[in-house]
């Protein structure tokens, strides 16, 4: 199994994305299938010699960064228990996947205008993810949020706080 395969198959069930259309519709009514047929997928790609921390083009992103922008923490616990490195994997990208989650509950949020929970953000920090770590432009998650407004670092402050 190529890591393409994997990526292609890790976005399969998403309704949003541009893969695997008929995936989406096996897998739309039962997502537990979804999780154990992708973690045999990754066994397998594990077996074969592949390595989980390669990165994706064009965007550069690990298994782990395309989880966390998916806001899938279903999908991050499992990546974990293969290999707790993901957790600081910067893949090409040259940023944590915690730096992804942060942007992708923001950013997603903000898009359908719903209030921000920054729920993976605080799942990734739970899971022990650095609340010190510095993205490619050395910036902090606090700072990386404040590039957002006033409003989105009174939020940050508010869930993650000095985590």
């Amino acid at each position: 199994m190529s890591f393409d395969e994997l990526i292609e198959a890790m976005c399969a069930r998403d309704q949003y994305d541009d893969f695997g259309n008929l995936a989406r519709t096996i897998y739309s009514n039962n997502p537990d299938k979804f999780y154990s047929d992708f973690f045999d997928k990754v066994r397998q790609f594990l077996k074969e010699g592949g390595d989980l921390h390669q990165s994706f083009p064009p965007m550069g992103w690990s298994l782990m960064h395309l989880a966390c922008e998916k806001r899938d923490v279903r999908l991050i616990k499992g990546l974990l228990e293969v290999d707790r490195n993901l957790l600081h994997t910067s893949a090409d990208c040259n940023y944590p996947p915690i730096f992804q989650a942060l942007d992708s509950d923001i950013d997603c949020h903000i898009q359908v205008g719903k209030p921000i929970t920054l729920e993976t953000t605080k799942a990734m920090l739970e899971l022990g993810a650095d609340p010190d770590a510095r993205d490619q432009n050395n910036l902090s998650l606090r700072e990386f949020a404040r590039s957002y407004g006033t409003s989105v670092v009174q939020i940050f402050d508010e869930i993650i706080g000095l985590y």
